[in-house]
């Protein structure tokens, strides 16, 4: 006897898997299960083959080798039964956890993923498979969850925050992070430069201990109220208030603050400010979002432009942007780290950026982009409109351009 399922971009998605975690369209998607069955005396019998649901009643779904079916959202297990002339029974069945990912971070070889039904589910995967798949005990009712460089949080609907300190490739060590409540928002970004958002529109810098990996407090930034969001870098952060403003404060030749200084060094750009502001003051109006990482900052404003600001390699030599300048248009979303970006357009187009590439389309039909923003891990992570999870892979140099869809099962 002998069981599968495929959903039309890979044949061999499970094949002997007796549970699998596959996303889905917010509608459910269709899946196709096959089987074949034989027997000594009685030859083939794959045209015999009964296939029911075996979770609650027992609904019974057609005859044959083949099973056309749309999965909801939630517990699927499907059972396939075979009798040969001697009524001796066949079966075997699959569980398939259909989800919708919602919320998704990433970290080195860590993914994390945020269900439907508010639970946080955690991968490990290699450069074409997800090898495990489990839920971390405890983590229900999430909001959102971020990771950069081995540190990550995760915020609950309570508004409580939260470490996720992977330990092995099934577990991870879980704990609150004291200090601080009614959390709305967070971002990793470089650890040194963490920040939470409350609901309350304050803006708080987060305390992280390296020897134990995690987060252990949080202390209020004065003056910054009305915050919507915030990002930080290695040299320097930024903050969006709800009015559009966009805030900044660190390295001048990162953050937007319009100093006309040439900073560019060639060995170690991350660190060659001329001059660091540690006040915070407003820079530019009417955007939506910014991203800080350790070579400059990301602006997309609400008209979709999205801006550049820091230094960068897509023309060969490095050199920086100064003041922000003008990547391209009608932007619906984007990641970025380091020197490089992947950018989602309003007509579901995506388009790439980094070292030598200059922007480019790459993919059609895509819904978001989250990214592993890593320094050693530099992977992207697509959903398409179709429902169907991508995955980048590769090293630097090459990591925009191998593109796979990832198998997400586990024996």
């Amino acid at each position: 006897f002998f069981f599968q399922a495929e959903d039309g971009i890979r044949d061999d998605l499970v094949t002997g898997v007796q549970t699998c975690a596959l996303p889905i369209l917010d509608e459910g998607s269709e899946f196709v299960f096959r089987a074949t069955a034989s027997d000594v005396a009685d030859g083939d019998l794959t045209a015999d083959v009964e296939w029911y649901r075996a979770d609650g009643d027992q609904e019974f779904l057609g005859t044959g080798g083949t099973l056309t079916i749309t999965l909801p959202d939630g517990r699927n297990t499907i059972a396939a039964f075979v009798f040969d002339k001697r009524r001796s029974e066949a079966s075997d069945t699959v569980s398939v956890d259909a989800y919708v990912p919602v919320l998704s971070a990433a970290q080195g070889h860590s993914t994390f993923y945020i269900r439907s039904d508010s639970t946080l589910w955690m991968s490990e995967y290699s450069d074409t498979s997800h090898l495990w798949f489990y839920h971390p005990e405890g983590m229900t009712g999430m909001a959102s969850v971020t990771s950069y460089a081995g540190a990550s949080l995760a915020v609950k609907s309570d508004g409580t925050l939260w470490n996720i300190t992977p330990r092995t490739y099934d577990w991870s060590e879980i704990s609150q992070v004291e200090g601080i409540e009614g959390v709305a928002s967070v971002s990793t970004g470089h650890p040194s430069r963490a920040m939470a958002v409350k609901t309350d529109g304050t803006l708080w810098n987060l305390t992280y201990d390296d020897s134990a990996q995690r987060f252990n407090g949080a202390s209020q930034v004065e003056g910054m109220k009305g915050v919507a969001s915030a990002s930080g870098g290695l040299n320097h952060a930024v903050a969006v208030k709800t009015n559009g403003t966009l805030w900044s404060r660190g390295a001048e030749n990162l953050s937007a603050m319009g100093d006309s200084t040439k900073h560019y060094c060639p060995n170690n750009p991350t660190f060659c400010a001329s001059r660091y502001r540690d006040v915070w003051q407003p820079v530019m109006t009417g955007v939506a979002s910014a991203l800080a990482n350790d070579h400059g900052t990301w602006i997309l404003k609400k008209d979709g432009t999205l801006w550049h600001v820091g230094f960068y390699l897509w023309e060969g030599e490095g050199a920086e942007h100064l003041t922000p300048a003008l990547i391209t248009s009608d932007v619906a979303s984007f990641v970025g780290a380091k020197d490089w970006a992947v950018i989602v357009k309003t007509d579901g187009t995506m388009w790439r950026m980094g070292p030598n590439q200059p922007l480019q389309r790459t993919m059609t039909d895509v819904r978001s982009v989250w990214a592993a923003d890593d320094p050693q891990y530099f992977r992207v992570f697509i959903v398409k409109t179709d429902g169907t999870l991508w995955r980048t892979y590769g090293g630097e140099e090459n990591c925009l351009v191998n593109i796979v869809p990832l198998r997400k099962c586990m024996n």
